[in-house]
């Protein structure tokens, strides 16, 4: 544990921290909180900043061994966590169904759960939506009561996964919350960045609405989701021990009223609609589509989506208000925070696109780096076994003397330190993190009496080793460049590093000058 770290501070797990919700809340509760925070991407890639209350561990949520392997190696530090916060899930505006609805928002959700048990939370908190329930009859309004009774993939997984959350709410307290469409200052929802994108812009598709306008969906600002998380915390001793609460405003906006805010705010002045029917607007999605093959280049519209065309999902959460006593602010009313959104959008465009364009088409990105990570995980203990062998042998000794002087032990735990070094970095991409270690790490042995040649051949060896076996590992066969280029280049930083450092170490008149030479990895 860190020494900055305070070690009083309640425990937060926090699951999809690199997601959208995800990243914010974990700036919120930063400073107060010792925080988990669990994510696919690594945390430079997600571009969130060190902090020393925050622990970030790269991981699949969907394979139980690694979820096992996270949680334990928290209990390790806390005999129990305070709370979780599962955010993690999968969407994509495809509408087909993917295997990923499974694997992340119902398989992962249950290895979740059943890791839990022996950390035994104060509450554990799922993130689902609103969009599970149904809302075609206009006369139907989703409160904390209405059944999860819509049927597409996403909803069905979500509804799966809360299912789950009541079954294990017999072991430990659960709430689940039921999210509107949550939007941020620079918007980072994805229809509400496809509608702003389309009436604002010049051409042929602007200001077209389609169907009477009338579409409507609540929203909620982000800051306001994370003023409801924190009253869970709050509040968690007096929820029940599977609460349903709804996270949204009432009632709901139609497009008419976002796009006449819109519009005023970016031009100035009142601009009317062109109103499109829904069969023409179903010739245009199947013409961009088209096009869209033929340029490689995937558009946000699908036909899918005209099946909602001026229906309303109309929403009464004052039961959740009045539990949590939390209100949402004035101030982050989509129709008075367009205003926010229209000036990132015109004065910040490079920002405004960086932030909005995962959010608009979200695609499976590939994993190469956690691939290779599990990978030498599951090839650890064998292949540290077969360097130690390697050093130990009669013939290498006079290539690696000061290794076969230390003891069997400790020669495990430094092979072992080095093995760690370079899956961190292949999993995290930390190159800093690579080159302090890689300068402590020559300076130490240097010390010791360690020439470059040994270190550096002792090490490529290592690495030589990982890397054949991780090129043939099942898992791997169709990454062999990409794991080659992940370790070579991996430990070429950490071989050029040492060398800086021998060759700058101060030296007497009675020692010998430090020889280095070239290494090819």
């Amino acid at each position: 544990m860190s020494e900055s770290r305070q070690p009083d501070l309640p425990v937060v797990i926090l699951t999809g921290a690199s997601g959208f919700v995800g990243q914010y809340f974990l700036d919120e509760i930063k400073e107060d909180y010792i925080v988990y925070a669990i994510a696919r991407r690594s945390q430079r890639k997600a571009e969130v900043a060190e902090h020393p209350n925050i622990h970030w561990l790269r991981l699949d949520i969907g394979v139980e061994k690694d979820v096992n392997r996270a949680l334990a190696m928290i209990a390790k530090e806390h005999a129990s966590v305070d709370f979780v916060f599962h955010f993690a899930g999968y969407y994509d505006f495809t509408y087909k169904n993917a295997p990923e609805y499974y694997n992340t928002n119902v398989q992962g959700t249950k290895n979740l759960l059943n890791g839990l048990k022996s950390l035994k939370p104060k509450r554990f908190i799922f993130s689902s939506s609103l969009a599970i329930s149904d809302f075609s009859d206009p006369n139907r309004i989703i409160d904390e009561q209405t059944p999860a009774d819509a049927n597409y993939p996403y909803a069905n997984s979500k509804r799966e996964a809360e299912e789950l959350v009541r079954q294990f709410s017999r072991e430990y307290p659960c709430t689940i919350v039921r999210l509107a469409a949550i939007y941020s200052d620079w918007c980072e929802y994805g229809p509400l960045y496809a509608l702003l994108n389309s009436w604002l812009k010049s051409g042929w598709m602007a200001k077209i609405v389609v169907g009477r306008g009338k579409t409507g969906i609540p929203f909620l600002h982000v800051n306001d989701l994370n003023s409801f998380h924190l009253k869970i915390i709050e509040k968690h001793d007096r929820l029940g021990d599977c609460d349903i609460l709804v996270a949204s405003t009432d009632g709901c906006v139609s497009h008419n009223g976002l796009f006449d805010v819109a519009c005023r705010c970016f031009h100035g002045q009142t601009i009317y609609p062109r109103h499109f029917p829904v069969l023409v607007a179903a010739l245009g999605v199947v013409g961009i589509n088209l096009l869209g093959k033929l340029m490689r280049s995937e558009p946000f519209e699908k036909l899918w989506m005209l099946k909602y065309i001026d229906q309303r999902m109309e929403v009464d959460a004052s039961r959740s208000r009045e539990i949590l006593d939390w209100k949402p602010k004035a101030r982050f009313a989509i129709k008075r925070r367009l205003l926010f959104l229209i000036e990132n959008m015109k004065y910040n465009p490079q920002l405004w696109q960086k932030k909005n364009i995962a959010m608009a088409i979200k695609k499976e990105e590939e994993r190469p780096s956690l691939k290779i990570f599990n990978v030498m995980l599951a090839m650890k203990e064998q292949t540290i076994a077969e360097h130690i062998a390697y050093l130990r042998q009669p013939e290498n000794q006079h290539k690696y003397p000061n290794y076969n002087k230390i003891s069997e032990d400790e020669l495990k735990l430094r092979v072992t330190y080095k093995y760690e070094i370079l899956e961190i970095a292949i999993l995290n991409g930390h190159r800093t993190h690579t080159l302090n270690f890689s300068r402590t790490f020559a300076y130490n042995r240097a010390k010791e009496g360690f020439e470059f040649d040994e270190l550096v051949g002792a090490f490529s060896k290592l690495a030589a080793r990982i890397e054949e076996s991780a090129r043939h590992h099942p898992e791997l066969v169709s990454m062999q460049q990409r794991v080659h280029d992940k370790v070579v280049i991996t430990m070429q930083l950490i071989v050029d590093e040492i060398e800086e450092v021998f060759e700058n170490l101060p030296t007497t008149d009675d020692e010998k000058t430090v020889g280095v030479v070239s290494t090819a990895i």
